[in-house]
């Protein structure tokens, strides 16, 4: 980058160009985030996956307040609103679960 590569540049602006400079990392979080995400299904247990899911979409909110990596303030709150939103409909639907789930992790 300091090399002025142009090439590069264009390349992978779509990682660079909405993020801060200073928090140009955060674009490994994301990355890291949607992994383990992708992963969760993974999981046998139904009632583990939903605690997996919730404690990574608490991780990201906690980093995303606190960082705050958007350029524009706007997509900051944005991005906070939406994975509360998420995190919110994963823990209801932990109500849903059924009882034959649940008797298994016992």
């Amino acid at each position: 980058v300091s090399a002025g590569d142009v090439q590069f540049l264009n390349t992978y602006s779509f990682l660079f160009s909405r993020i801060k400079p200073e928090t140009r990392w955060f674009t490994l979080v994301f990355l890291l985030r949607n992994l383990f995400v992708a992963l969760v299904p993974s999981i046998p247990n139904a009632i583990w996956q939903v605690i997996v899911f919730q404690c990574l979409f608490a991780i990201s909110v906690g980093l995303t307040l606190c960082f705050k990596p958007w350029r524009l303030p706007a997509s900051n709150a944005l991005e906070v609103f939406s994975q509360v939103c998420i995190l919110a409909l994963v823990s209801f639907s932990a109500f849903f679960i059924r009882e034959t789930e649940v008797q298994n992790v016992a």
